[in-house]
């Protein structure tokens, strides 16, 4: 899965940018959550976003800037962790 979007002018690419966590998991019959996906990014300037997927005909995938803080509730929220929070949050104290 491959999603990059323009907004304010900077590129937002899911395949440039570190996967932190998301709620993509095999449940024992699907990987969707009810035909939707959210994926957690860091930009590599350290900006953070949120990929929405979707499979529902009458919705588009996008791509979400967060705030810090927001990625921060984000990254507790989601099943599945695919970095370490010091890794997630480089200098956080």
């Amino acid at each position: 899965m491959q999603h990059a979007q323009i907004i304010d002018g900077k590129t937002y690419n899911t395949k440039t940018s570190t996967l932190l966590a998301h709620n993509r998991y095999w449940d024992g019959r699907n990987w969707d959550r009810h035909g939707r996906n959210l994926f957690l990014y860091r930009h590599p300037d350290g900006e953070y976003f949120m990929f929405a997927m979707t499979m529902w005909s009458d919705e588009r995938d996008h791509i979400e800037i967060v705030s810090r803080g927001e990625a921060l509730w984000f990254y507790d929220y989601l099943p599945e962790r695919e970095v370490s929070r010091e890794v997630a949050f480089p200098g956080r104290a």
